[in-house]
């Protein structure tokens, strides 16, 4: 009798530890699609605002500041830009984390984004490892929008 108790014991301990490793297995695919939809929706929320930025600035993209509509830098300042996106700007794109009559537009974001697959802010204008969104800025010419970034550095499917 003892032995049977045993067995069962040990039957159900290995039947627990079997159902909580598989469900663990199948939730990994499912949390990384899940940050894999997080990501395209965060993707969309910047592309919102940056076209809401840029219609308030006169057809200027944030990155620079002052702000150029063509023949800037290459690529956009990051510090730059996050500060543009999560405080309030004036018409040429100086940011200030206090609002008043000359810093009447933003904030457009609450806090810097994050790419949910990489954990990476960062912004450039071309994929790679590390970079958390690609953002079209072409000296104040490109199109404003952002894609995400996969961890292995290659564009997220959107």
């Amino acid at each position: 009798m003892y032995n049977a108790v045993c067995a069962a014991v040990v039957a159900a301990a290995a039947a627990s530890f079997l159902f909580v490793w598989w469900r663990q297995s199948g939730n990994v695919s499912d949390r990384t699609e899940a940050r894999g939809t997080t990501l395209v929706t965060t993707v969309q929320c910047l592309r919102a605002q940056v076209a809401l930025f840029k219609r308030q600035h006169n057809n200027r993209l944030p990155g620079v500041s002052p702000l150029i509509e063509t023949g800037g830098p290459t690529h956009a300042n990051e510090a730059t830009f996050w500060a543009q996106m999560t405080q309030y700007t004036d018409a040429d794109g100086d940011p200030s984390p206090f609002k008043g009559t000359r810093h009447c537009y933003g904030p457009y974001l609450n806090a810097v984004a994050a790419n949910r697959l990489n954990g990476s802010s960062t912004i450039a204008s071309a994929p790679a490892c590390g970079v958390g969104f690609v953002y079209d800025f072409a000296g104040g010419a490109g199109t404003g929008k952002l894609w995400g970034v996969e961890e292995s550095g290659a564009l997220y499917p959107q």
